[in-house]
């Protein structure tokens, strides 16, 4: 597998109140806000990340992309989607090839939860899929 060391690294991290938290890294750690997505129902649950849509907001700073996701339900400990609780859920990796690297970890074992699929509107980045780490971490992979 490839990676991509010319972008940002994406950290996801679920929260209980996204304005609060925008409040938070944006004003009082001065990280850049640079993007705000709303993921549909149907979306979420077809990549498989998620039991019901959800809104994030991206910020950056320097090589850290952080993805502060707002749930739509009381969140508990339970099977590691980025909705069933607070902290962070998912690490994902930018790639050169998608195709490529979906296929390279295929042929390593590796499982993923939903076929590749686009990305949102407005990215540089064109799909992404999910899959899980050894210990059950939930992993993204993006790419082209």
């Amino acid at each position: 597998m490839k990676m991509r060391s010319d972008t940002q690294l994406f950290l996801a991290l679920a929260v209980s109140d996204l304005e609060r938290a925008a409040r938070f890294y944006r004003d009082v750690l001065g990280m850049v806000e640079i993007k705000s997505v709303t993921v549909s129902d149907d979306k979420a649950a077809t990549s498989a990340c998620s039991e019901r849509g959800f809104r994030f907001r991206i910020f950056s700073l320097g090589p850290l992309a952080l993805k502060i996701v707002q749930l739509k339900k009381e969140a508990a400990p339970t099977s590691g989607l980025i909705d069933d609780y607070l902290g962070i859920r998912y690490v994902a990796f930018v790639v050169e090839d998608l195709d490529t690297t979906h296929a390279e970890l295929q042929e390593l074992g590796v499982e993923f939860l939903s076929p590749i699929m686009p990305a949102e509107p407005g990215n540089d980045i064109e799909r992404l899929v999910f899959f899980r780490d050894p210990d059950g971490n939930l992993l993204e992979l993006y790419g082209t």
